[in-house]
């Protein structure tokens, strides 16, 4: 079973209520910036192909799409579970992007 065979079967076993991304959380964020971001969803959707993860709460949405990995620790912390998705960059073949969520 792949990375994101077994993610789905996590969020599916687990049963998360809420999804949080926090800019301060990203592997790319500088302590500088002048905005910082928290959002918080109550629903995931993850579709196989093409390999996206959808997250709303009824009003608001995001979207991760060109997922080539995802990793994740099942064993949460205090604050939730770690999902961290590798998604391809701008150019698609040489680069990509790390996002981190935290689930709980």
């Amino acid at each position: 079973m792949n990375n994101f065979k077994k993610f789905q079967a996590f969020v599916a076993k687990k049963g998360f209520t809420s999804f949080t991304f926090l800019s301060e959380n990203q592997p790319f964020y500088s302590a500088v910036a002048p905005c910082k971001l928290q959002l918080t969803f109550t629903n995931i959707l993850i579709g196989d192909y093409p390999r996206i993860v959808f997250l709303t709460n009824g009003e608001n949405h995001m979207l991760f799409s060109r997922i080539k990995d995802v990793k994740f620790k099942e064993n949460a912390t205090a604050v939730g579970s770690l999902i961290q998705l590798t998604c391809a960059g701008p150019d698609r073949e040489h680069s990509t992007v790390q996002y981190s969520l935290l689930a709980s």
